[in-house]
């Protein structure tokens, strides 16, 4: 059986003990936004700033978890109470990138699922 350690500090889902939010875009989302971004700058002059990310959030927690079950894997997964370096929390807004460009992002389930399928 196989250990995973997800560091942080505190608990719960709000910050450390893997409750950080993260948010993963996949290739396949990345290059359509960057063919819309293109798209709508010949359109028009000027320069424009896009945000972008998959169309959900996760905890690590969660992606943890979510991986273990795509997996199938009785792998125990550990939260460690101590302070990560990576202490921070995504979480981002693709409202004008959705309105302006038409972009759909797929969620972080679906890119971790192509993810593994390769």
């Amino acid at each position: 059986m196989q250990k995973a350690k997800l560091g942080g500090g505190g608990g719960g889902r709000g910050g450390g003990g893997g409750g950080y939010m993260r948010t993963l875009l996949h290739i396949n989302d990345v290059l359509d936004v960057l063919m819309r971004a293109y798209q709508y700058g010949r359109e028009r002059s000027g320069y424009e700033l896009f945000y972008t990310s998959a169309s959900n959030a996760m905890s690590l927690y969660e992606i943890a978890y979510f991986l273990k079950s795509l997996l199938r894997s009785d792998s125990q997964i550990q939260v460690s109470h101590t302070e990560s370096s990576n202490n921070f929390s995504a979480r981002i807004d693709i409202t004008k990138a959705r309105e302006l460009l038409g972009f759909n992002p797929h969620s972080i389930e679906w890119a971790l699922e192509q993810y593994l399928k390769t």
